[in-house]
This record gives C-alpha cells, sequence and structure tokens, in this order.
C-alpha cells in the first residue's frame, strides 16, 4: 500500500533528501488550485490617458484569503471560486468582472501573486511533529526533514501532549467567547430587546463558565443599550426644545405682522394729515421710526426663526447617526468575531490531528528501522478529505498532513507505530 525508503542511519536520510530534491521535478502548488488560507496580493492598474499614466484602482487591490469553501470575495467582483484556478487564471477572470462592472473601454491590468501558503503538518514517527511552512515543490521526504528525522526517544512528549492539551482547552473556551460576542453583536445589529445565544451556551446552564460568560454578556449589551437609550433621549429632548422655540418665535412673528400693519396704517393716515398741514411732520417720522424698528424685529424673527429650524435638522441628523453607528460599530464586530471563530476552530482541528499524531510508545534510539511509509491526507475541491499512499518523491500540496510511520526490521522489538 505504501512506498517504502531503506534506511540504515540518520545521515542517509539527509543525503537521500538532497538527492531527491535535486531529481525530482517541481511541480507548482497552483497546479491542485488554491488552497484555504493560502493569502493572495491582488493588484488593479488602469491607463490615464488624460494623465498618461497607470493609476491604482485602490478599492479592489490589495491582500486577499482564500476561504474554507475556496472562494474569495474581491470588492466590486463579489465571490469567486478558485478550487480550479491558478493565479493567472484568476487575473484574467478579474479583469473581465471589472471592466463590465465599471464600463471600462480597455481591460485593466491585473495581477495575482501568492503571498503565503497554507502549512503543511507533518504527524506520525517524526521527532517533532507540527505545523511547517509549505513551499513549492516540497516532497514527502522533505516533509520528514522538516519533522526532525525518524522518532527519537523523546523526553519533552508528554510536555508537548500536556501543551496540546492546553491549547485544546483554551480553544474550546475561546469558542464560547467568541459564541456568546456573536450572538451580543447580532441582537444588535438586530435592534432585539435581548440576546438570543446558540445551543452551546444553553446545554449546560448549570456550568460557572458559560454562566460567567453569559452574565458579561447580558451586562455589555444592557449598559450599551442604556447608553444608546441616554444618546436618543438627549437629541429627543433637544428637538422638543427646538420645536417649542420654533412655535415660539412665529406666534412672535405674527404679532409683530399685526403690529407692523397696524403702523403702517397709521402712518398712510398720519401721512395725508401732513400733507394737508392738519399733523406735523414729527409724528409722521415718530411713526415712521417705530415701523422701522418693528420691521426689523420682524427679520431678526425670521432669522431666528430659520436658525432654529436649521438646529432641528441637525438634531434630527445627529439621531439618525448615532442609531447608524450603532449598528455598524455592531455589524463590523460581528464579521471580525466569526472570523475569530473560524480561525480558532481551525486551530483546534489542528490541535487536535496533532494530538493524534504524537507516538504511542516509542522504542529505543539505535532500533534499526527497515523502511519508513508515507500517508498523505489532503482536503478535496468538494470539502471532502482523501488518504493518499505516498512515498518519499510524492509531491506536497498546501494543507497536506503528512503521516509517517516507522517499519522495524524483523526481529527488532520497541518500534514506534502511529496511532493513525
Amino acid at each position: 500500500m505504501f512506498g517504502s525508503l531503506r534506511i540504515k542511519r540518520t545521515g542517509f536520510l539527509l543525503a537521500g533528501l538532497a538527492v531527491a530534491t535535486a531529481l525530482t521535478p517541481v511541480r507548482a502548488a497552483e497546479d491542485a488550485g488554491l488552497a484555504p488560507l493560502t493569502v493572495l496580493k491582488v493588484s488593479v492598474v488602469q491607463w490615464n490617458p488624460i494623465e498618461g499614466q497607470y493609476k491604482t484602482l485602490d478599492a479592489v487591490s490589495g491582500e486577499l484569503m482564500v476561504a474554507p469553501d475556496r472562494t474569495i470575495t474581491v470588492p466590486l467582483v463579489g465571490r469567486l471560486p478558485v478550487a480550479e484556478s491558478d493565479p493567472d487564471k484568476l487575473a484574467a477572470i478579474i479583469a473581465d468582472r471589472i471592466k463590465a462592472k465599471i464600463g471600462l473601454v480597455d481591460l485593466p491590468e491585473v495581477t495575482v501573486a501568492i503571498t503565503a501558503y497554507p502549512p503543511i503538518y507533518v504527524i506520525g514517527d517524526v521527532s517533532k511533529s507540527g505545523e511547517y511552512p509549505f513551499r513549492p515543490g516540497m516532497t514527502a521526504l522533505q516533509a520528514l526533514a522538516l519533522g526532525g528525522g525518524e522518532v527519537k526517544v523523546d523526553p519533552t512528549e508528554d510536555s508537548e501532549r500536556t501543551r496540546l492539551l492546553g491549547s485544546l482547552q483554551t480553544a474550546e473556551g475561546d469558542i464560547l467567547r467568541s459564541l456568546a460576542h456573536i450572538a451580543r453583536y447580532q441582537a444588535e445589529v438586530d435592534g432585539a430587546a435581548s440576546i438570543t445565544y446558540p445551543a452551546e451556551l444553553k446545554a449546560t446552564p448549570d456550568d460557572p463558565r458559560i454562566s460567567q460568560i453569559v452574565a458579561q454578556e447580558d451586562l455589555i449589551f444592557r449598559t450599551r443599550k442604556d447608553g444608546l437609550k441616554r444618546q436618543q433621549d438627549s437629541f429627543q429632548e433637544l428637538q422638543t426644545l427646538l420645536l417649542s422655540e420654533i412655535d415660539v418665535l412665529e406666534q412672535k412673528g405674527k404679532n409683530l405682522d399685526t403690529a407692523i400693519a397696524a403702523k403702517e396704517q397709521e402712518f398712510s393716515g398720519v401721512k395725508t394729515l401732513v400733507d394737508q398741514g392738519i399733523a406735523t411732520v414729527t409724528r409722521r417720522t415718530d411713526i415712521e421710526t417705530v415701523l422701522t424698528g418693528l420691521r426689523a424685529d420682524r427679520l431678526d424673527n425670521v432669522t431666528a426663526s430659520m436658525r432654529a429650524r436649521q438646529s432641528l435638522s441637525e438634531a434630527q441628523r445627529n439621531l439618525a447617526a448615532l442609531l447608524d453607528q450603532y449598528k455598524t460599530d455592531a455589524s463590523t464586530g460581528l464579521q471580525a468575531e466569526e472570523a475569530k471563530l473560524e480561525e480558532t476552530r481551525t486551530g483546534q482541528a489542528t490541535s487536535r490531528l496533532l494530538l493524534m499524531g504524537l507516538p504511542k510508545d516509542t522504542g529505543p534510539a539505535s532500533a534499526q528501522v527497515a523502511s519508513i511509509t508515507y500517508d498523505i491526507v489532503r482536503q478535496q475541491a468538494d470539502g471532502g478529505v482523501s488518504e493518499i499512499a505516498a512515498d518519499e518523491t510524492t509531491q506536497l500540496v498546501p494543507g497536506d498532513v503528512v503521516k509517517i510511520v516507522l517499519v522495524p526490521a524483523a526481529g527488532e522489538a520497541g518500534s514506534a507505530e502511529s496511532p493513525l
């Protein structure tokens, strides 16, 4: 089932590694599509004939990470599947989508480069199982070298097991807290009166850890909701005061209009009497002065009324902005917490896998090894997982889990067998 490599000494293993690296043709990682957690750098530029130079389209340029479902989300373009794409194909698709989306005459210049690959994982009968950076062209034999070669008696094995168990316990607590955060943010986005928690936070209500997490989220939810209510009340009180001020100013304006009309009528009568020589010019001048003052007061009244209405509109806008900001903050927090939860769950799964890969029993360092078998666990594009029999020259792809088992020589005891 497995390819094998006969090894007598560790030195021979390392020599074999150099030969395999030199003779094995390098296959690009992109041949297997873009794996989840691959980091891509997208650069989009467009020729500007007016300025005579290329302009970077910052809105669609930047770094993106391939999601677990093997898709990426590009601004203006949307979600794109990448399970069967390489950077060049992806760049062509993005260029076509951008041209159609914003109505460009020519295709923009789009480049897509891989800046970071998902790691590989080495488990089984190796000196140091764990997560290692991937490089295109990496082979199973190189993965064995990264893991420190064949397993030796390791007094720190119990420490590694303890560390992984501690990581699992920590991840469990982080997941519960993230679920509580997500439930609170969702309640704030929905404008709900209370938080609806998921089943994971309801299954064991007597658990003091869960009770504490729920109590903290309830307190934060009430505090933020009360703070929002106080600010809303403040703006609403201001609107009420401004509406009352506008009513008073309008009533004052009506009174001034009445007074102005009366004075204008009186001024017209006095003017006729002055023209007939019955009344004095001084009398007409006094009325004219009063009328001018009333008209000035009316203009001041109109100005004050306009200013009050402007303040009312500003208060209404501020209230709307307050509510929008509250929901925006909640939405941003929700997205960040969902990403954190996904990352924590991925780390938890990795710790479990590494824990399973720790050797159950390690033989003496001098035990002779007849062969080494390799087995690769690889995630498929459809989300499934396949297990592949391999040998030392098998090429790896990002995200592979390489399981290594030592097969002891005939008659040798105390060999290590992988628990997987």
